[in-house]
C-alpha cells in the first residue's frame, strides 16, 4: 500500500513528528511525507498513492475539491481544536462537511467524541526520549513510628522513586546531620514528604519551603499555616504514592502514550480505507 502523508510544513514540531512517526513504525507501507506547498510543484503526485492522509487542520479547506472528489482513498486528522469548534484557518461548515463525509481521527478526545472520528492522541518516540531523570523523595526527621517515614520509603520503592532520609545529629546515633549542613540535603531533592500522624510545628517543612522544594505533608499539626503552599496527603502508602505519582510520569507515558504502540491505530484506519475501495472496485 502506497500512502502519501500531507503537513502543513516540515518544522511543525506535532504534525510533522506525528507523520515521522507513522512512517517509521508502520514498515509494512510505503511512505511519501510531503508538505501542502509540494503541491505547487507538483510534488505531491496524488493520484500514485492509495491513501492520502491529511495530517493537519489548519487550511485544509482549500484542499476541499480534491478532498470530496477522493473521499474513498482520504484519511483526514483534525490536529488542533481551534479548526473544528472556532473555524481557525477553516471554513468552518466546509470543514464539518468534509469530515462527515470523509474517514477522519482526531488527537483531541474532545473533539473525537463531537463528530464521530476516531481518536488517536500523540506519542512519544523511545528511541529519541530514551532517558529520564530519576527524581529524588525526601523525608528528614526521627524513625518514631508516628513519623511514619517507613510508609514513604515504600511508596517511593514502589513508584521507582530514589529515597533519601537525613536525621539531625544529636544524642542518638541514627541522627547523623548537623543542623547547618541540612540546606545541601534539601536542596538536592526534587520533593519533601512529611507522613506523620502527629504533630506540633514541624521544623523541616518549613526548611523545605525555604529552599523552595515542593512539600507533601498530612494535615497534622499547624498544616493549616501551609495551605495554598504545600500538597496534603493522608499516612498511608497509597496516598503517599497518589501524591508522588506526578514524579512518575515516565510510567504514564510507557503505558498510554508511545507512538510504537499507537501508531497501529493508523494503520487500522488505512486498511479500512484500501478495503473499502476494493470493495467498490468488486461492486
Amino acid at each position: 500500500m502506497k500512502i502519501l502523508l500531507l503537513c502543513d510544513f516540515r518544522d511543525n514540531w506535532s504534525i510533522h513528528n506525528r507523520t515521522k512517526a507513522i512512517s517509521k513504525f508502520c514498515p509494512q507501507y510505503e511512505f511519501a511525507i510531503r508538505e501542502t506547498r509540494d503541491r505547487k510543484g507538483g510534488l505531491w503526485r496524488e493520484d500514485q498513492f492509495d491513501v492520502v492522509h491529511f495530517n493537519f487542520s489548519g487550511k485544509l479547506t482549500d484542499y476541499a475539491p480534491f478532498i470530496l472528489a477522493e473521499r474513498n482513498r482520504v484519511l483526514l486528522t483534525v490536529a488542533n481544536e481551534r479548526s473544528y469548534f472556532d473555524g481557525f484557518g477553516v471554513d468552518r461548515e466546509v470543514y464539518r462537511e468534509l469530515l462527515r463525509v470523509c474517514r477522519a481521527t482526531s488527537v483531541s478526545k474532545r473533539v473525537a467524541d463531537d463528530c464521530g472520528a476516531t481518536y488517536i492522541p500523540n506519542g512519544i518516540d523511545e528511541d529519541i526520549f530514551d532517558r529520564h531523570r530519576n527524581p529524588v523523595v525526601g523525608y528528614a526527621g526521627t524513625k518514631d513510628p508516628n513519623k511514619n517515614a517507613h510508609l514513604i520509603e515504600q511508596a517511593c520503592r514502589e513508584l521507582g522513586l530514589e529515597y533519601r532520609s537525613a536525621y539531625y545529629r544529636g544524642t542518638r546515633p541514627d541522627q547523623p546531620h548537623a543542623h547547618g549542613d541540612m540546606k545541601h540535603f534539601y536542596c538536592g531533592l526534587d520533593v519533601y514528604v512529611h507522613a506523620s500522624a502527629t504533630e506540633g510545628f514541624n521544623n523541616t517543612i518549613i526548611e523545605a519551603l525555604s529552599c523552595n522544594v515542593p512539600v507533601l505533608m498530612t494535615r497534622a499539626g499547624c498544616w493549616q499555616e501551609f495551605e495554598g503552599w504545600v500538597d496534603f496527603i493522608e499516612p498511608t502508602v497509597e496516598s503517599i504514592k497518589a501524591g508522588l505519582r506526578k514524579l512518575s510520569g515516565r510510567r504514564l507515558i510507557t503505558d498510554r502514550f508511545l507512538w510504537r504502540n499507537i501508531v497501529p491505530r493508523y494503520a487500522a484506519e488505512y486498511e479500512a480505507i484500501y478495503a473499502q475501495q476494493a470493495g467498490a472496485a468488486h461492486a
